[in-house]
This record gives C-alpha cells, structure tokens and sequence, in this order.
C-alpha cells in the first residue's frame, strides 16, 4: 500500500532521489511504525522507554519533532487501524496533560486543511489550545518556549518567556530557558548513564 503512493512520499521530501522505491518504501514504514509505538501509551510504550533508557527516551522526544525528522501523516493513518483515536489520545496525554479535555481536533471542524505531519499537529493544537478547551498552562505536560515581544522605544527585542514543564510548573514562579553550561552538565551526565546502561 506505501508503494502505491510512493511518489507522495517523494515529493513530501522535495524529491528523495537518493533512495530506490523499495528501500524508501521500507524506511518509510519502519519510521511509521516506530511513531505509532511512541504515540500510543501501552505496553510497546513501556517496553520503548525501558530499553532506551531516561537519556535514549530524552533523545527520541527531541528528534521525533524535529522538522527535518517529519513523515507524513497520511501514512501514520494508512497503517494504524485506528487511527480516529490515535492522535487525540497522544495530544490528551501530551499537550493537555488530561485525557479527557481534547474532543474535537482544531481541524475537523473542515475549515481548516489537515495538518502534513506530526509537529504542525502539536503546534497548531497549542496555537489553538486556548480555544478549544480550557485548562491553565501550568497543567500541560510539554516543554513550551514562548517568545514574548517586548518594545523599547522603536527596538523590538524578542526572548523567551516562560518555559513550563507542565504539573512541575509553578504558577507564579516561571521557569526560563536552561543557559548554555547548565545544558552542558546534562548532556554529561546523560553520556555517562548511557555508558554505565545494561545494555
């Protein structure tokens, strides 16, 4: 089934002449796979998150939002048989922080296009998020960097504001963006838990 729309998949990556039909075919559905696995809460979940260990899964949740990481999300909904309850369970469990409060996708209304891949359906479902449901921002549960705009005299200066790490975030007490040698220390220690891992 991937085959027959393996030019899709071509012109999604600008082209991906590099690669035979068969082995983008292939790659295309391992990536897929592995992103349902992590999308869905389960078993395979914990299995994932168990072998990786807290520095591979750090790692994943990292690069899966990468853009150029991004497979297209069609064929996450060609694969999964269910894949109606896919993406908002994933968006309850990891957006909202509640898996009751997202009902209905920004999207599905049918005024908007679908989204193309995994990271424009968070961004677009936390650029919309105060409108669907209404839950304060330190309950959700992903890492959000919000830039704030601010204006001394005709100079526009941007940085970040806030970044929350959702039930661990204060409402009073923000949190800013780790400076560079704090980033440095945990790269470190997550290197020396990878080579001391039992695997």
């Amino acid at each position: 089934m991937i085959h027959k729309r393996i030019d899709e998949i071509r012109n999604f990556y600008g082209g991906a002449n590099g690669n035979k039909d068969g082995d983008l075919a292939g790659m295309m559905l391992r990536d897929a796979c592995f992103l349902i696995c992590y999308m869905q809460e389960g078993e395979t979940h914990t299995l994932i998150r168990q072998r990786l260990g807290m520095s591979g899964v750090l790692f994943v949740n990292r690069v899966v939002f990468m853009l150029e990481n991004q497979i297209p999300l069609w064929l996450i909904f060609l694969i999964h048989p269910d894949h109606q309850s896919l993406l908002p369970e994933f968006l309850n469990n990891n957006v909202c922080g509640d898996n009751n409060k997202l009902t209905q996708l920004p999207w599905e209304s049918g005024e908007e296009e679908e989204p193309i891949h995994l990271l424009e359906v968070v961004h677009r479902v936390e650029v919309y998020i105060e409108v669907i449901i209404d839950i304060p921002r330190s309950r959700r549960r992903m890492l959000h960097r919000v830039p704030v705009q601010l204006r001394r005299g005709k100079t526009h200066i941007y940085e970040p504001a806030v970044v929350s790490l959702g039930p661990y975030h204060h409402r009073r007490d923000p949190q800013l963006q780790l400076v560079e040698p704090f980033k440095d220390e945990l790269r470190d220690i997550a290197e020396a838990l990878t080579e001391n891992a039992p695997f």
